[in-house]
């Protein structure tokens, strides 16, 4: 059965006959089951079948599920990565598998996964993005000499809206109409799909790295981590694939809404303007590819514990911050060790020129020390931080990092575990501005975004 793009979801259980991709003669009898972002697989074998390893790069399955309506549908399935979760011996020797799966891909034709040419996701959050934009598709009707019985919709299907044209792919929402024309269902529905085409073929983790790309923009300018429904992979033969991975493959575990909605809209942005902010973004992207990576693969996993957030938002700001300008070198006497050394001149009565070359030596700042490039991160979006911060505050989240990192450490003042939560939410909220400062984003944008966000995380 084709693949449909307008009504296609991934269903609670695929039951089927399964075999290895080393092994395609082999049938196995079992079923795929999806339950959020857990994916799974129960497998059962015969006596005289050897005992599976542990360990399966992959097994393939012609399978069927009933959907939401009752109706039968066939699935191909390719499931990838799977681990050996347990094992359970049923009567005549009959052995019941069951193995966790990272990645499974649902396909029609021939699909190869190295020449991905586009990839469409669907996410409900992109209909509320542009909902602007659905419904002035829909245009007023006289009704002048229209019989009673009779009724009329005037549907133009929007243009597609561009985020992107850049080297290495393009990037815009479609928007899909689906028509009704039963007695009582009349009309057209709309969802909104975020298309992007490469310039060229993609091997799949190449693919998805430039997707990821799109959609973690998408993060930061909806103020919204949100979930995905579903990736579809396209190659230039027309062949399609609907593409899952599991929440531990990806270390993805998004928090789940009933009905999420963005804190911007489609029409907070002129067209240049959310051009332009896209071709930002893939340049600031290119430069600081692995600390942006950071940064969201711990900002989209709900069960990362707050300390160790704490070190990864520091890093991420450790990199960021390299072309920021740094503060004028300058003798530092506010630590311990500058303290020790006052104290030591003094008691010896050191001559003032030898006393300058010594704290020149000893308690000289660069200006590229953490604590430098900390203070001057959190001075370059100063006037949109809902919180205060000073020199002691920029101290303490140091050592706190220090300590995160070596328990033992000695180093003070610090804060302490229960403060973490919330110190972990300023630093992300910090990263999130500069970001969306540094792409060009409007202020009064950005104060819009950092309002919602402040709110929701009690910091004004």
């Amino acid at each position: 059965m084709p693949l449909d793009l307008t009504n296609f979801k991934f269903q609670s259980h695929y039951i089927g006959v399964w075999s290895r991709t080393e092994y395609p003669d082999e049938k196995l009898s079992g079923t795929l089951f999806i339950d959020g972002q857990d994916i799974w697989i129960e497998l059962f074998f015969e006596p005289t079948t050897d005992a599976l390893p542990e360990l399966l790069e992959s097994i393939s399955g012609i399978t069927y599920s009933t959907d939401s309506n009752g109706k039968d549908r066939s699935a191909n399935i390719i499931a990838e990565g799977l681990k050996f979760e347990k094992i359970s011996h049923l009567g005549n020797g009959l052995r019941h598998y069951k193995y966790s799966v990272s990645e499974i891909f649902i396909y029609e034709g021939a699909f190869q996964k190295e020449s991905v040419q586009s990839i469409d996701v669907k996410a409900g959050i992109f209909n509320e993005w542009t909902k602007d934009i659905l419904e002035a598709a829909y245009h007023d009707v006289s009704k002048i000499n229209i019989p009673s019985n009779h009724y009329i919709l005037h549907y133009s299907p929007p243009y597609p809206h561009w985020l992107l044209k850049c080297d290495d792919m393009n990037a815009y929402f479609s928007f899909i109409p689906t028509y009704s024309y039963g007695k009582i269902n009349r009309g057209v529905e709309q969802q909104t799909l975020l298309h992007i085409s490469f310039r060229q073929k993609n091997c799949f983790d190449d693919a998805m790295q430039l997707c990821n790309q799109i959609l973690y923009l998408l993060y930061l300018i909806t103020n919204r981590v949100f979930p995905v429904e579903y990736l579809l992979l396209e190659n230039n033969c027309n062949d399609k694939c609907f593409y899952k991975a599991s929440g531990s493959y990806n270390y993805q575990y998004i928090k789940k809404y009933a009905n999420i909605e963005p804190h911007s809209l489609s029409t907070d942005f002129s067209e240049s303007e959310i051009k332009a902010i896209s071709k930002n973004w893939i340049d600031l992207y290119s430069e600081y590819a692995g600390a942006i990576n950071s940064f969201f693969e711990s900002h989209t996993n709900i069960y990362t514990r707050p300390a160790s957030l704490i070190n990864c938002y520091i890093s991420v700001i450790e990199t960021l911050s390299q072309g920021l300008d740094k503060k004028t070198a300058q003798i530092d006497e506010s630590t311990k060790k500058a303290r020790l050394l006052i104290d030591m001149i003094q008691q010896y009565d050191i001559k003032k020129q030898d006393e300058t070359k010594l704290k020149q030596a000893f308690l000289m700042v660069k200006g590229t020390e953490l604590k430098s490039r900390l203070a001057v991160f959190l001075e370059s979006i100063k006037s949109f931080l809902p919180y205060d911060f000073d020199d002691d505050y920029i101290k303490k989240i140091i050592n706190t990092r220090h300590k995160i990192t070596h328990p033992k450490s000695k180093q003070e003042p610090y804060y302490c575990s229960q403060d973490f939560p919330r110190l972990a939410t300023e630093l992300s909220l910090s990263i999130h501005i500069y970001l969306l400062k540094a792409i060009g984003v409007k202020d009064n944008i950005i104060k819009k975004l950092v309002q919602t966000r402040g709110l929701a995380a009690g910091l004004s």
